[in-house]
């Protein structure tokens, strides 16, 4: 089950590259997307997103980061607030919100208006709450952290999440006993260590404004 370099074409390091891809995989291991991720100096959520759409989209090329899979981008409130259009096309990302944003009208009503356009939303290191009923309305995946508490938190939000419509997946899982546990409590996606470790991915660094 677990992949190597070889499995991951494409793979290369350089102290120049900006990003990083993880496998998700499927019940049967199959990688069906590539999540990327910001490699180097620490900043904002803004600004680690920015340059990694402006890997994907200018710099490295999508294609050359993911192929004809989908990429799952970290995507912030404000990013998504102050921008317009989206660069790139539903069919080529998913949107990963992630955990610590504050849930405002304003950020439904722009989720809802990128659902309606088609793009898919997931919910980073997703942790059940009464008050995320708007959000798993507009949600396809959530994102459940195996590290958050062991099996038994992925067995909890699994039941708290059986009445709604999305799919979910285990993330940071590191060895078979945990996917093969997720797997039976009904989590259909995966991905952690136990498949593959980040893979840098080698590109020029280019200035991101």
């Amino acid at each position: 089950m677990p992949l190597t370099p070889a499995d991951d074409p494409g793979a290369g390091s350089a102290p120049s590259a900006l990003v990083a891809r993880q496998p998700i995989l499927d019940a049967a291991g199959q990688v069906v997307a590539y999540e990327l991720l910001y490699r180097g100096a620490p900043g904002t959520g803004e600004r680690a997103t920015a340059r990694v759409m402006h890997a994907a989209f200018g710099d490295i090329g999508l294609e050359n980061l993911v192929g004809a899979r989908p990429a799952y981008i970290n995507v912030t409130a404000k990013l998504l607030l102050d921008t317009g259009e989206l660069p790139f096309p539903p069919s080529a990302v998913v949107l990963e919100l992630l955990e610590d944003e504050t849930v405002s009208p304003d950020l439904l009503e722009r989720l809802r208006e990128l659902a309606d356009g088609g793009y898919v939303l997931a919910l980073d290191d997703f942790v059940f709450r009464p008050t995320a009923g708007d959000l798993l309305e507009l949600a396809s995946i959530v994102k459940v952290d195996i590290r958050a508490g062991g099996l038994e938190h992925m067995r909890d939000q699994a039941a708290l999440l059986a009445g709604h419509d999305v799919t979910m997946l285990a993330e940071k899982v590191e060895d078979q006993r945990e996917f093969e546990a997720c797997r039976r409590m009904g989590y259909e996606l995966f991905q952690g260590f136990y498949f593959c470790r980040p893979v840098t991915v080698a590109g020029r660094q280019s200035p991101v404004s």
